[in-house]
């Protein structure tokens, strides 16, 4: 707790029947808050600035009771409450303006938006008792209240005390958002008196207010409202990392929705890394969308963070240059420095091969995680082993089954049934193709053309293997040119994954992997993998929704394979249509095959002026490859640049994804020192130069991933959880968006 000498001049009064009260009061004159009382529990003193309530062993009614004489002579009020197994913190009641907590405790009954139902639920609530403050979570109570008064008291981050309880739990702290409800009997009436606290109060409202009006504006329900013409029942071919997150999605987000894996235990899971972004972390954790516990997942899984890529690439032979995730300012760094190097905190991480975790000392760490953005690497085969225990553990039905034919309606345009090797007819309303490269329903069976990008990514053979690191854990995915195309490296705990990915028309498979050997001598034993870039024609077509590899295919340079999976995903299930839809679907594959296309002009222009090499596969890209989608932006980038220092020409609000973002082609095209006309800096030389030393500090300061990873898994996960319920952090925001 921090025991500053700082004066406080805030009046405060405890009410409190327990032994947490003179424990509070100590906490509180140790922490500079020289004017204390410690009240008992029937008394409610002199008006001072906060009145802090810890009853223990009293019932509910009587601490409402307590609340209103408090709020009728004009007492701020801040309540502690023990509610079960929960520690509950807030919100502080300013008479007249801010939530009390009759309103929290309306506010999470079922009935609460119906009056009637909802008091009549209240009152039968309330004969119960609090409990005592537990001793053993005495003094984390003790500092958060400190803390919370101390904030107030500077009128410093204060809003979400004042409109938001912290529910303290034994896996973490969540702040529940609590408003004046109106219908509540104790604080509706009340007229606000004079208050040290009045103008922080009604800036915490309106903040409030705005906040909820916005996710009001962004809500929707994925869920389609019951309708004759409903699918009623799924059948996902193929499991993997794309079936299963499938299923998951499916179940949880259109619930009545009869959810069937079908995948063969005679295809093996392909052991290789999986690099994603931080559309994933959002996408597993965030109860909207999959709700995945964060720590549990770190436990099972044990991905290793990704704050970027490292391109080892660019316009000579030693370039090389940081795609940190982390939203920066671009240009004070070009103009001041002539690289990106120290555009933020997640890029000097990179470079110093350092988590966003600071060392706190004793083995523990003070966290970067809610202001710097990252992503996961993770282990293919306990990814997907992890996606099916959840899967069967939500009930889904699996069923391990190898297909040998699939039946077509006379219409030539929908799935009847799939046939099984021992001869079972499986049938289904709706069917997701998540059969890989060999995409058996969508080409297969239905026909869908396949739309190429070989003019444009010339690349389509890959060799993957493995590489001892020798505890360096790099906090990145790192690309690397190579003669014919490029090779990857993904970290993790206890070795890299990597892969050549290369065009066969400029070089034979073996001498690609005498290549790698050159370049790798320690390298595993290689396997090898055909691909080709492009699209099918259709995303929806009949009953069949075609996701992953089995729709489309780039290769992994900005690792986008999971990420497109995801983005397929929440559009099938914000527009889930009825049977008989046809716009609903024409448009999802309208809008899933301009997502790919977008992302194949950026993969484009990766090849287009990387000039690290200067072999013949490279004189081709730079030639040839196709940019033509990219034309515009890059004409506009020329003539004035970063293209992210103004408003964006090419969307109007929100960008529909990183990768057709002004930010992602800067970043890339500053990068590999494609000629531009520089904006003028946002700061002045010196205060840039200042902000990049405190970044390297910040970074000299923080701890390797192999040490980072363990502790979050292990010794404080609380940061994990505290990351997801930070309604500041990076996530939060993207959730709201």
């Amino acid at each position: 707790m921090d025991n500053s000498s700082t004066d406080f001049s805030t009046t405060i009064a405890i009410i409190a029947s327990g032994a947490f009260g003179s424990t509070l009061a100590d906490a509180l004159k140790a922490a500079g808050f020289t004017q204390v009382a410690l009240l008992v529990a029937s008394a409610t003193g002199e008006a001072v600035d906060l009145t802090i309530v810890a009853l223990e062993d009293v019932t509910w009614r009587e601490l409402l009771n307590m609340q209103a004489t408090l709020l009728g002579a004009g007492h701020t009020t801040l309540f502690l409450t023990i509610d079960g197994a929960n520690v509950v913190q807030g919100t502080v009641t300013v008479p007249g303006l801010t939530a009390c907590v009759e309103c929290r405790l309306l506010q999470a009954l079922p009935a609460h938006a119906e009056p009637t139902r909802a008091m009549g639920q209240l009152g039968a609530y309330l004969s119960g008792n609090i409990a005592a403050v537990p001793a053993a979570r005495m003094t984390d109570i003790t500092h958060g209240l400190v803390k919370m008064v101390a904030a107030l008291s500077r009128n410093d981050s204060a809003a979400p005390a004042l409109t938001a309880a912290a529910v303290h739990r034994a896996e973490g702290t969540e702040l529940i958002s609590v408003l004046p409800v109106g219908h509540c009997t104790i604080c509706s009436g009340v007229v606000a008196p004079r208050s040290r606290f009045a103008a922080v109060a009604r800036t915490a409202l309106a903040r409030a207010l705005e906040l909820e009006g916005f996710a009001a504006e962004l809500a929707y329900s994925p869920s389609p409202a019951p309708h004759p013409d409903r699918y009623r029942t799924v059948g996902i071919l193929g499991g993997g990392t794309a079936g299963y997150l499938a299923a998951l999605t499916l179940r949880r987000r259109i619930p009545d929705l009869e959810v069937t894996l079908i995948e063969s235990s005679k295809i093996p899971i392909i052991s290789v890394g999986e690099a994603t972004t931080p559309e994933m972390v959002r996408f597993l954790h965030s109860p909207g969308l999959l709700g995945l516990d964060i720590a549990d997942f770190h436990r099972r899984v044990q991905p290793s963070i990704k704050l970027g890529i490292q391109f080892l690439w660019g316009a000579t032979p030693d370039s090389q240059f940081s795609y940190p995730f982390q939203y920066a300012p671009l240009v004070d760094p070009m103009v001041y420095d002539g690289h990106l190097d120290n555009q933020s905190v997640a890029a000097q991480l990179m470079y110093a091969d350092r988590a966003p975790l600071l060392d706190a000392g004793g083995g523990r760490a003070h966290s970067l995680l809610e202001s710097v953005r990252f992503a996961y690497h993770l282990d293919n085969e306990r990814f997907v082993a992890f996606l099916k225990e959840e899967a069967i553990s939500r009930g889904i039905h699996y069923l391990d089954a190898e297909i040998r034919g699939v039946e077509i309606r006379d219409d030539g345009e929908n799935v009847d049934h799939l046939v099984t090797a021992d001869g079972r007819k499986l049938q289904f309303d709706l069917y997701v193709d998540a059969s890989g490269f060999r995409s058996v329903l969508m080409e297969g069976a239905l026909k869908s053309p396949f739309v190429s990008y070989q003019s444009s990514l010339f690349t389509d053979r890959a060799i993957a293997t493995n590489l001892p690191h020798d505890g360096l854990i790099k906090p990145y995915t790192r690309a690397h040119a190579f003669d014919a195309g490029w090779c990857w490296s993904t970290a993790f705990e206890d070795r890299d994954h990597i892969g050549y990915v290369y065009a066969s028309s400029f070089i034979s498979d073996d001498a690609a992997v005498d290549e790698m050997h050159r370049m790798h001598p320690r390298m595993g034993e290689p396997r090898q993998v055909k691909f080709r870039s492009g699209r099918h024609a259709h995303f929806f077509k009949g009953n069949v929704v075609a996701l992953g590899n089995s729709y489309a295919f780039v290769e992994p340079l900005e690792s986008t394979a999971l990420h497109m999976v995801i983005y397929e995903l929440e559009y099938l299930t914000n527009h889930f249509p009825l049977r008989s839809d046809v716009a609903s679907k024409a448009r999802l594959t309208e809008k899933m095959n301009d997502l790919w296309d977008q992302l194949r002009w950026f993969l484009a222009i990766h090849y287009r002026f990387n000039r690290r090499l200067d072999t013949e596969f490279w004189r081709a890209a730079r030639a040839d490859a196709d940019i033509s989608g990219a034309r515009d932006r890059l004409e506009l980038f020329c003539e004035r640049a970063p293209l992210s220092d103004r408003p964006s020409l090419f969307y109007s609000i929100i960008p529909p994804d990183f990768f057709s973002g002004d930010h992602a082609f800067d970043t890339l095209l500053l990068g590999q020192g494609v000629p531009a006309r520089l904006g003028p800096p946002r700061l002045p030389a010196a205060a840039w130069h200042h902000r990049a030393k405190l970044r390297r500090e910040i970074a000299a300061h923080a701890l390797p991933l192999a040490k980072a990873l363990p502790l979050l898994r292990d010794v404080q996960p609380e940061l994990l959880t505290e990351f997801m319920a930070n309604p500041r952090s990076w996530v939060q925001h993207w959730i709201a968006r």
